[in-house]
């Protein structure tokens, strides 16, 4: 019994709250729309407004997921194409060094220009 008491308590205070941030806001101000709902019933959006507005908003969060999934796997291939390119290069480097330094050494500064 106590605490429903106490939730009713809660909740008036939490109103009467909104309510003094409504009326202190004026008209002139802009007053958050789901405090001046809560207060004042009239101010309230249409259901369709809302579920459009929440359909945007769904919508950007999706294409934004879309987009950081696409670029992750675009960062992903570009390093793998990398890794791939490099892997023979390196290993042309180390087996011409095995053979002979001075090729290898001028493989490697070939190597390098071309990368550039």
């Amino acid at each position: 019994n106590h605490s429903c008491d106490l939730d009713a308590l809660d909740e008036a205070i939490e109103a009467a709250e909104k309510k003094e941030v409504v009326e202190a806001a004026g008209s002139d101000s802009e007053v958050p729309p789901q405090l001046a709902e809560d207060v004042n019933p009239a101010v309230k959006q249409e259901p369709n407004e809302r579920e459009a507005d929440d359909s945007k908003q769904a919508k950007s969060e999706r294409e934004e997921r879309q987009k950081q999934a696409q670029l992750q796997r675009m960062g992903l291939n570009t390093a793998a194409a990398i890794a791939i390119h490099n892997f023979p290069e390196g290993l042309a480097t180390f087996v011409a060094t095995l053979a002979e330094p001075s090729v290898g050494a001028t493989l490697a500064i070939a190597i390098g220009i071309h990368n550039i």
